[in-house]
């Protein structure tokens, strides 16, 4: 996959290629460490978090299955213990269909008092194949 994320992205380290199941199941991205990504450790804001799914075929995503994402926060690098969720549900899938599915994008402006750590998940639901394909998870300013 061509790297597309261009939003004013000045660290190639603000990026995260994460791999689609082959079948249905979950993934997640590795995490990005809120409290570290701006200059000597101190947390830019204000800034927003972007996924990015690149078009598929309907032999990669056919009818009736879906690319569901969500976005997911916590206080440990982890993930163990206190995790938030975001989601804004249907908004936040990319569907499958007889001719395949567009591109995706969405972006989410993350809260001043959000959780140290963030991550992107992604659902796979139905008869998705698609193996070598990948998503990207990126910090926007």
């Amino acid at each position: 996959m061509t790297t597309r994320v261009s939003y004013n992205l000045k660290d190639a380290l603000l990026i995260r290629e994460t791999n689609f199941p082959a079948g249905a199941g979950t993934v997640h991205s590795e995490a990005f460490d809120l409290e570290s990504i701006g200059e000597r450790g101190v947390r830019i804001d204000p800034f927003e978090l972007l996924v990015v799914a690149p078009e598929a075929t309907a032999a990669q995503l056919p009818n009736g299955a879906t690319n569901t994402f969500s976005l997911q926060f916590s206080d440990n690098p982890d993930f163990t213990g206190n995790v938030t969720e975001w989601s804004a549900g249907t908004a936040w899938r990319q569907n499958g269909s007889a001719t395949g599915a567009a591109e995706f994008e969405r972006r989410y402006r993350v809260e001043t008092d959000a959780q140290r750590y963030v991550r992107a998940r992604c659902v796979v639901a139905g008869t998705a194949v698609q193996t070598g394909r990948r998503f990207q998870f990126a910090i926007v300013t």
